[in-house]
């Protein structure tokens, strides 16, 4: 019981990180093409996209550590 507990919790908190880094990647990408409106709108998406990629790694580094 206690285990499929603890099962339940990391599962919910995976979703969690995962919606959470997709709202601030949506947020990020937004700022970010506020900064760059003046440049290529090329370079806005290709750091936006680094920045999520670079998120999504460390979140699931973190999220297999606390398994």
């Amino acid at each position: 019981m206690k285990r499929k507990l603890k099962e339940d919790l990391i599962s919910t908190g995976k979703f969690s990180i995962m919606l959470l880094s997709g709202i601030f990647a949506i947020i990020l990408m937004y700022l970010v093409k506020d900064w760059t409106i003046n440049d290529n709108s090329i370079w806005s998406g290709i750091i936006a996209c680094v920045t999520i990629v670079g998120l999504n790694v460390g979140l699931f580094i973190i999220g297999k550590i606390l398994e």
